[in-house]
C-alpha cells in the first residue's frame, strides 16, 4: 500500500509517497495533524516495523535452534562413519 505523506491524493510526487500497510496508514489520516506530529508517527511507524523485524529474527532463531538440535540428534545417534557423511553433506549443501 501506498501512504501519501501530505494527505493530499493528487501529489504523487516520488518524495510524498511511502510504503506502508493499512495499520500504518490509518495513522496519517487525521487532517488536523501538524506536521510534528508526522513526525512522530514515522518515529512510532519505524518502531513498530523494528518491534516486528525483531519478533521475526527471534522466531527464525528459535526455528533454527529447533532444527539444529533434531540435526544434532541425528548425528549423535548415527556410526562414525554415518556421522562424517552427515557432516560433510551438511558442509557441502
Amino acid at each position: 500500500m501506498i501512504d501519501h505523506i501530505d494527505r493530499n491524493k493528487q501529489n504523487n510526487k516520488i518524495e510524498n509517497l511511502r510504503e506502508t500497510n493499512a495499520q500504518k496508514n490509518a495513522l496519517n489520516r487525521n487532517p488536523r495533524r501538524s506536521i510534528q506530529c508526522d513526525q512522530e508517527i514515522d518515529t512510532t511507524v519505524s518502531e513498530l516495523d523494528i518491534k516486528e523485524e525483531m519478533k521475526l529474527v527471534k522466531q527464525t532463531i528459535i526455528e533454527l535452534n529447533h532444527r539444529l538440535d533434531r540435526l544434532m540428534t541425528k548425528i549423535n545417534q548415527s556410526s562414525s562413519d554415518d556421522k562424517i557423511k552427515q557432516i560433510n553433506k551438511i558442509i557441502n549443501s
